[in-house]
C-alpha cells in the first residue's frame, strides 16, 4: 500500500510540472476560423434547406403539389405538427446561415490582411446579399419574423418586425449592397461555391 501511494504521488508531480492547457483545444472544433469558411457554410446550408427533399425540414413541394406521397401522406395533407418542421427550417436559416453570414461580416471588417478596399467592399456586399435573400425566405414563409434585432446575441428575446417594415428594408439594403460591388474586382474565389467559377488556369473569378 505505501508503494502505490508513493507511485501515485510520483505521478502526479509529474503530471502537476507540464502544461495541461493545450487539452482543452479541439482540434476538429476551431473556435477562430477565417471569413470565407463561414461565409461557404451560410451557402451550402442555405443550398441545403432550399432544396432537400427531407421531410423533417422542408416539405414545400409536397405543399404546391409538385410532389406527392402515397405511403406517408401527412405532409401532402399540409401537416406541419407531426414533425419538427416549422421549427428545423426557422432555425436552420437563422442559425446555420444568418449567424454565419453576420460573423463572417465582422470578421472582414477586422481584418487587416486586405491589400485592396474593394475586395473588402465586395465580400462586405456579397454577404449581406445573401443575407438578404435568406431574410426574404422567412418573411415569404412566416410572415412577421425577428429581424432588426435578431443577429444581436446579448437579445435572447428579439422582437418581431413586421413583415412589410422588413421588405421594405431589405429591398433598401439589396439596392445599396449592388451598387457596393465592383465586377472588376475578384471576391471569396472559390469560397463562392455558388458563384465562384474556375477558369482553364485553375483561378476561380465571379461570374459577370
Amino acid at each position: 500500500m505505501r508503494k502505490l501511494i508513493i507511485f501515485i504521488g510520483i505521478v502526479t508531480l509529474a503530471a502537476c510540472s507540464k502544461d495541461l492547457t493545450g487539452l482543452n483545444d479541439d482540434p476538429k472544433n476551431p473556435t477562430d476560423v477565417p471569413s470565407y469558411t463561414l461565409f461557404s457554410n451560410a451557402q451550402k446550408n442555405l443550398a441545403n434547406v432550399m432544396t432537400t427533399p427531407s421531410v423533417n425540414i422542408n416539405i414545400f413541394r409536397l405543399l404546391s403539389q409538385q410532389w406527392a406521397q402515397t405511403t406517408y401522406t401527412d405532409e401532402s395533407r399540409y401537416d406541419l405538427g407531426t414533425r419538427n418542421i416549422p421549427q428545423t427550417f426557422w432555425n436552420t436559416i437563422y442559425r446555420d446561415v444568418l449567424a454565419d453570414l453576420q460573423e463572417a461580416k465582422k470578421l472582414v471588417i477586422a481584418d487587416a490582411g486586405y491589400s485592396d478596399e474593394k475586395e473588402r467592399r465586395n465580400e462586405l456586399a456579397i454577404a449581406d446579399v445573401m443575407q438578404v435573400y435568406a431574410f426574404s425566405v422567412l418573411v415569404a414563409t412566416f410572415g412577421d419574423v425577428p429581424y432588426s434585432r435578431s443577429l444581436d446575441y446579448t437579445v435572447g428575446a428579439p422582437e418581431y418586425d413586421k413583415q412589410a417594415d422588413i421588405v421594405s428594408d431589405l429591398i433598401l439594403r439589396l439596392d445599396s449592397s449592388i451598387a457596393a460591388m465592383d465586377v472588376s474586382v475578384a471576391s471569396y474565389d472559390d469560397a463562392d461555391i455558388v458563384y465562384g467559377v474556375k477558369s482553364k488556369t485553375g483561378s476561380v473569378s465571379p461570374t459577370p
